[in-house]
């Protein structure tokens, strides 16, 4: 489906430049079609290497994320929050150091500033709004388990769900998938 509407504006395109005979840097007309298809290589291409630098990234920093969640799991919602905050100020503190030496430091210290203010408005916002939401001093651990317990659920009641129905829906969706390939 979506590959015919992208056939038909190639086409639209085409006729346009064939109309108005706009041509390329090499004084020919152009073809609309050669350029899309160039277009959605050098994307693919493009999009490949993101792909490869998210998983390299991930991989390079899953021992460390599986570390801070950890230390996170055994915390409270408060204590949560001033942990969120000494990180948001170390990455500030980090990316626009106060005295870095060099000709821009007064720019640095500044925008340094100004985002501690911001983390420490969002800090007092979240403490203030915290006892509303969640008990500060429930454990988050304990959270993450439920809401992945519930997740686990809903998912095994809507599996069943289809199953019951002949799995209908699965097969609905499977058949647009394939129609649109």
């Amino acid at each position: 489906m979506s590959k015919n509407g992208l056939n038909q504006g190639v086409h639209q395109a085409q006729d346009l430049v064939d109309a108005y005979q706009i041509k390329g840097f090499n004084g020919e007309v152009l073809d609309v079609a050669k350029l899309s298809k160039q277009a959605m290589e050098e994307g693919a291409l493009k999009a490949d290497g993101v792909m490869k630098n998210a998983v390299e990234i991930v991989e390079e920093n899953k021992q460390m994320v599986g570390e801070k969640l950890d230390v996170v799991r055994s915390m409270t919602f408060a204590e949560l929050i001033v942990y969120g905050r000494e990180l948001a100020a170390e990455s500030v503190n980090a990316a626009f150091p106060k005295d870095n030496g060099v000709e821009k430091s007064q720019e640095s210290r500044s925008i340094n500033q100004d985002l501690n203010t911001g983390i420490q408005n969002m800090y007092a916002k979240l403490a203030k709004a915290l006892p509303r939401l969640v008990k500060p001093d429930f454990n988050v651990g304990k959270a993450m388990d439920e809401v992945e317990e519930e997740a686990k659920n809903m998912a095994s009641e809507l599996v069943e769900e289809q199953m019951d129905n002949g799995g209908r829906g699965i097969q609905q969706a499977f058949q647009v998938i394939q129609q649109q390939g």
